[in-house]
């Protein structure tokens, strides 16, 4: 997305905001300050931010995060979430 698409956004309500965290299994081991963040609007948009593929640029898109390991998995998966973890959308408690 361009500059001029984050124009869509000025004016919009934030309704929500979401960091993905790293977990492995139950424990949550990124820092509260690392991991890429969601924003919902009170129109219904999202815009999804995360670091580019340099560490330095923003990458955005007009839409949620998708867990590419969302079930079901395979063996190889399964094992790979097991012992290296993966990133998720924390539970929301915004009620």
């Amino acid at each position: 997305m361009t500059e001029t698409g984050l124009v869509r956004y000025v004016g919009d309500t934030v309704s929500r905001v979401c960091r993905l965290r790293y977990q492995i299994g139950s424990n949550v081991v990124s820092d509260v300050d690392e991991g890429s963040v969601e924003f919902t609007f009170g129109s219904g948009a999202t815009l999804f931010c995360e670091s580019g593929p340099d560490g330095e640029t923003l990458r955005t898109e007009d839409a949620p995060w998708v867990d590419t390991f969302a079930g079901p998995l395979s063996p190889e998966n399964e094992e790979y979430v097991r012992t290296s973890g993966k990133w998720s959308r924390p539970a929301d408690t915004t009620g």
